[in-house]
């Protein structure tokens, strides 16, 4: 009876002892689950943070190439600006030495307010500019050969010769520094030389083109590009 006794005593000992084991191994497998949970939700919190830097830096970096453009165009607009005051300076320059001087002098003494005007444009003197993209010495200007090059560029490009475009717009910018957006069309080749295989690519660049490089291009051309901007 006595053995009976102590064998249920150990049978519920046994028991209670199991019961607690499987209470323990429930209460730690719930806290890893649980610690699993939240470190998915940081690192969901964490990936979504970092999307929106991301995002947000890219913003960034957009605003700041739509700047460094704007201010790009500034100074071609004030460098030319510049280089027509020069050359209208020049201009009068020749005027002025083919007045006969004597005249020249009694005109000066007559009206002593112009004297320092003709002084400073009897010392105008041709600006020299360094080519923006070759960083070679300023050529003498050649509209007509820079015309023919700009052409040259549009029609190539429309043909989808893109080394070609480029190379003449870059030939009209060395013949006249400067002349409408050649300079900014060969350099928006250039940067995209490797991707204009692709088609996403090559639309977003003549999109681009149609959106800030309208100015100077010849009209029986520029509908082409429009329509392949717009493929």
């Amino acid at each position: 009876m006595v053995v009976d006794e102590v064998k249920s005593e150990k049978k519920l000992s046994f028991e209670k002892s199991s019961k607690r084991t499987a209470w323990f191994t429930l209460a730690g497998v719930l806290i890893v689950v649980a610690s699993l949970l939240f470190s998915s939700f940081q690192l969901y919190n964490l990936n979504n943070e970092i999307d929106a830097k991301r995002k947000k830096s890219a913003e960034l970096d957009l605003e700041l190439a739509d700047k460094r453009l704007e201010i790009e165009n500034k100074d071609r607009q004030l460098l030319e600006a510049r280089t027509d005051r020069d050359e209208k300076a020049q201009d009068l320059a020749v005027v002025i030495e083919s007045i006969p001087q004597e005249t020249l002098k009694q005109t000066v003494e007559k009206n002593p307010e112009i004297k320092q005007i003709v002084e400073q444009v009897k010392e105008a003197k041709p600006i020299t500019r360094p080519n923006p993209i070759s960083n070679r010495p300023a050529q003498p200007k050649d509209k007509k050969t820079a015309l023919e090059k700009e052409r040259e560029g549009f029609q190539a490009l429309i043909a989808g010769n893109y080394d070609g475009a480029m190379a003449a717009f870059q030939a009209s910018e060395d013949a006249y520094n400067s002349f409408n957006n050649v300079y900014e069309l060969a350099r928006l080749l250039r940067s995209n030389k490797s991707q204009m295989n692709n088609p996403a690519k090559r639309k977003e660049v003549f999109q681009t083109i149609v959106k800030k490089y309208s100015f100077g291009a010849p009209r029986d051309l520029w509908q082409q590009v429009v329509s392949i901007a717009n493929q």
